[in-house]
């Protein structure tokens, strides 16, 4: 009788198992990048919904191909309901693979690739760097009075994306670009390059760096006494860049969504109690909560176009290519 009892209790336990949706995870846990993973991950598990769902975590070290490995497992063996990635540098790869199999994908962190397929299973959570760009220079332009300016950026695809967006609007209102540093992974000593630079006397350097690199750039560009006006991106604001540089990040300024007064009370008590917790925990806290939304709807991909959603982030109210549209603003770190 005992054992009749315990196959009743395991049959049951696997019917109800198999009834609870999968939700493959694809974040830069190890490499340059982990920070930024390891935040995404800290809001993932904050959000109260978080053990509705069987959530399946994989590593991309921030590397397309990686990602693609981590996507085959997850969407072949996992038979994944749902997929969440974070990083410009794998989304594109990602897209493409959730678009052709129809699942849906938030792709958080995901500044660069290029959201222009209509009836889109993939949903950007992050600026668009080709409207920052454009936003960016304008402010340069007609805020600061910039006439010349300086790129020192870390080699590989997010980086020359950026910059090659931002160049174009450069060249539209008439910015020199005086001199480019360009330094990888494995080699930041970038100390003769920025003796040249210096000569240029450029108005402002933007720059472009990894988190565990960023701290090593702003003490050379210290101890070269380059006391010019320095920008980057949205990438810029993490606790653990500002913590290893010691307060050399005070005064970079760079292009931010405009916070949400609405974000700020309807989710008053996760801001109390991740009072710490950075901007890319926010976007894996509320990940969770627009693939609640999705997976319990009759109509998955809709309930994410068809709703205005307020989240941590912002406000999300995503068009039919999975595009977000957002209000920008310049704020410089202190």
């Amino acid at each position: 009788m005992k054992k009749i009892i315990l196959l009743i209790i395991f049959l049951f336990s696997t019917v109800v198992n198999a009834d609870i949706k999968k939700v493959g995870v694809i974040l830069p846990l190890s490499g340059a990048s982990a920070s930024y993973g390891m935040q995404a991950l800290d809001g993932i598990k904050a959000h109260p919904k978080f053990k509705k769902y069987n959530f399946i975590f994989e590593d991309s070290a921030f590397d397309s191909k990686k990602a693609i490995t981590a996507y085959n497992k997850l969407s072949k063996i996992n038979k994944i309901d749902f997929l969440i990635s974070f990083g410009g540098a794998t989304c594109d790869v990602l897209n493409r693979k959730a678009q052709q199999d129809k699942i849906i994908h938030l792709a958080i962190g995901c500044n660069t690739a290029l959201f222009k397929t209509i009836d889109s299973y993939n949903f950007r959570i992050d600026v668009n760097e080709e409207i920052a760009a454009k936003e960016t220079v304008k402010y340069l332009k007609e805020n600061k009075n910039i006439s010349k300016i300086a790129l020192i950026s870390i080699k590989n695809s997010w980086a020359e994306t950026i910059l090659g967006f931002l160049k174009k609007e450069l060249i539209k209102q008439d910015i020199q670009i005086v001199s480019q540093v360009i330094f990888t992974e494995e080699d930041a000593d970038i100390k003769s390059q920025l003796s040249k630079l210096k000569s240029k006397s450029p108005d402002l350097i933007f720059f472009l760096s990894l988190p565990n690199l960023t701290p090593l750039i702003l003490r050379q560009l210290n101890e070269h006494k380059i006391q010019v006006p320095l920008m980057s991106n949205i990438s810029i604001v993490n606790p653990v860049v500002k913590e290893l540089s010691g307060g050399l990040l005070s005064g970079v300024e760079y292009l931010s969504v405009k916070e949400s007064e609405e974000s700020k009370s309807l989710h008053a008590e996760y801001f109390t109690v991740n009072k710490d917790f950075g901007l890319f925990s926010h976007w894996g806290y509320d990940s969770v909560l627009l693939a609640d939304l999705s997976l319990t709807s009759n109509n998955p991909r809709e309930s994410l176009i068809n709703n205005e959603i307020i989240g941590t982030f912002n406000k999300y109210k995503f068009n039919n290519f999975g595009e977000l549209v957002l209000e920008y603003e310049i704020l410089t770190i202190s």
